[in-house]
């Protein structure tokens, strides 16, 4: 027994019993990875985004820079104004595809680069320069 399948059964508690009609038995073979590497996606990146809030890290890292207080006062509402935008143009995109799986690979290197140019920002430049 994998270790896949070993993580599936003590999670979901469930035994294979039967295996449903819907789907075919060399998909249902693949759902033990697929649920647990699914989980381990979910997690990395709920991880990432508590490490990089930007209730918190943003607030501080302009802070930090020294730039002006506006800028703090201002991310909020930029967040909440602009976070469906990306949303809303991907998902019309998605629908014609049937793999969307490099859509998820381009979103993760996306914040990947996101957060290196904030780094790059954060040692190099100060005040209104960091804006």
């Amino acid at each position: 027994m994998t270790v896949y399948r070993r993580v599936y059964r003590w999670i979901t508690d469930y035994s294979g019993r039967q295996v449903p009609e819907s789907i075919s038995e060399e998909a249902y073979q693949e759902t033990p990875r697929n649920f647990v590497l699914n989980l381990l996606n979910g997690t990395s990146t709920k991880l990432a985004e508590q490490l990089a809030s930007p209730d918190l890290v943003l607030v501080w890292l302009l802070s930090a820079l020294g730039a002006p207080v506006f800028f703090s006062g201002m991310l909020e509402p930029i967040r909440r104004g602009a976070a469906s935008f990306p949303q809303l143009v991907a998902s019309g995109r998605m629908r014609g595809y049937a793999k969307r799986k490099w859509f998820w690979v381009g979103a993760g290197i996306f914040q990947s680069i996101a957060l290196l140019i904030m780094l790059a920002t954060t040692l190099l430049l100060t005040g209104v320069w960091a804006d």
